[in-house]
């Protein structure tokens, strides 16, 4: 693959999935109540990258997953052996520069399940 296939260890970041559903109340906090035992692990991941990497995420992004919209299979971070069905998160992906044709890329990624 042309694209890095791990995460940076040193910033790697999951959260537990919230399947909960939070009622409206008129006044003080809303009741909350199991929504679904299936709701998506949020993780956010940085990988190294040099310049044609971008370009070949930007495409992967934009015709593989239709902006971000189709879910996609990748190696699970904190587990070589398996692999994750995700979608991209809600947040954009970030850029950033730290060298000469090295760049750093953070973005969210839903789990949805192993694959």
């Amino acid at each position: 693959s042309i694209l890095p296939q791990r995460s940076l260890e040193d910033s790697f970041r999951a959260a537990m999935p919230d399947g909960r559903l939070r009622l409206q109340n008129e006044g003080g906090p809303g009741p909350m109540r199991r929504r679904s035992t299936a709701a998506p692990q949020p993780i956010v991941i940085d990988m190294m990258m040099q310049q044609y990497q971008m370009a070949r995420l930007d495409k992967f992004w934009r015709e593989t997953t239709k902006c971000g919209c189709l879910p996609f299979e990748m190696p699970d971070p904190l587990d070589e052996s398996n692999t994750l069905l995700t979608t991209f998160g809600g947040d954009e992906i970030a850029w950033a520069g730290l060298a000469a044709d090295v760049w750093r890329a953070t973005f969210s990624l839903a789990v949805l399940r192993n694959a």
